[in-house]
């Protein structure tokens, strides 16, 4: 017979009067003792209701930090890190004022990707799919694709992306060299336009190339037109060029937007 331990007190009389009738053999109850209760048995649709709770839309800036050197070292190194950028009112919405400010607070819950195995490959996908990351630099561009997986960075769909176009040199000869940043930059975009699935883009460049006649067919519009067909659904662009023309440079504004929502 099987009883549960709250109820062994209040059938003890009964089970002495089942003794007696049966000649004083003893009869036991059997405690049938509940296990504890793993987080990983609940069922996967409780789990992602849970991760939904835990996971807030967040704002991140990669940046490079240079490591201390260590001994024998030849040079320095440096890696990944993030810092929180100010959130607009909606989440992960896009303000030129304070969109690439710091100040923002917010927390990436990292620890719950590292209890065990299986709760990082169902939690990663939250943490890349809720939060936007902004890059600004080539630099970190290039080493943030080189260091997170191919499968986290498919749950990325919001981006920003700044960039500073080098202008003219003075001498002929170190054009190349502009000609190379522009085109590695492209690459760059491109890429990310590949790997991403973007959904919200923002973009921001400051653009020093002169004469040029500042529309997109210009060498500094590769870069952007990178994610024109992806399927974005929301694009921002603002530029910063004081020495173009101010309708120019909004017509080339507008144009770029329309382009990216494009199908």
């Amino acid at each position: 017979m099987h009883v549960n331990a709250r109820n062994e007190k209040a059938i003890k009389p009964l089970l002495a009067k089942a003794n007696d009738q049966a000649g004083g053999a003893s009869v036991q109850p059997v405690v049938k003792k509940r296990g504890n209760v793993s987080f990983l048995t609940l069922p996967p649709e409780i789990r992602n209701k849970i991760y939904d709770l835990i996971f807030k839309p967040n704002r991140v800036k990669i940046l490079r930090y240079p490591v201390r050197l260590i001994c024998g070292a030849k040079k320095k190194t440096r890696k990944l890190g993030h810092r929180f950028l100010v959130t607009g009112g909606t989440s992960l919405g896009f303000d030129d004022e304070n969109y690439w400010c710091y100040g923002g607070k917010g927390d990436l819950n990292f620890n719950l990707l590292l209890v065990c195995r299986q709760l990082h490959f169902e939690t990663v996908i939250y943490l890349y799919s809720m939060t936007e990351f902004v890059i600004s630099t080539p630099k970190a561009a290039r080493r943030f694709l080189k260091v997170v997986p191919l499968s986290s960075q498919r749950a990325i769909n919001s981006l920003g992306i700044g960039y500073s176009t080098h202008g003219e040199p003075n001498l002929t000869e170190f054009r190349k060299y502009k000609v190379r940043a522009d085109n590695n930059w492209a690459r760059l975009c491109e890429q990310m336009a590949e790997n991403f699935s973007l959904e919200q883009l923002c973009v921001r460049m400051c653009i020093r190339d002169w004469p040029i006649p500042f529309d997109l067919t210009d060498d500094w519009a590769k870069g952007p037109l990178c994610f024109m067909g992806r399927g974005i659904k929301h694009a921002k662009v603002h530029f910063t060029a004081v020495w173009h023309d101010k309708v120019k440079v909004s017509d080339a504004r507008e144009d770029l937007e329309r382009l990216l929502t494009l199908e």
